[in-house]
């Protein structure tokens, strides 16, 4: 994925506040995996529908699902739509 240097930007500004158990991987790789994702509702929540849910640091179990918490994966799902 070919991100703006805005992005770029607002990415590094985001991963400066937060640590990541696997190294921002994510990023890395310029966000071509990615856990599978659900945007809800107005987008203030984002379901995780990954298989791993159950195994990830920053996934949170609500009913039969996941909410996904990690700060760089809602804004990849919120700001570009991936």
């Amino acid at each position: 994925m070919d991100l703006s240097h805005e992005t770029i930007l607002e990415v590094e500004q985001l991963i400066s506040t937060f640590k990541c158990p696997s190294d921002y991987s994510c990023y890395k790789l310029k966000f071509e995996e990615l856990c599978e994702t659900v945007i809800l509702g107005d987008g203030e929540m984002i379901e995780c529908v990954d298989k791993n849910a159950s195994t990830c640091h920053f996934s949170s179990p609500f009913g039969e699902g996941y909410f996904c918490n990690c700060p760089l994966r809602v804004y990849v799902a919120r700001k570009l739509k991936k």
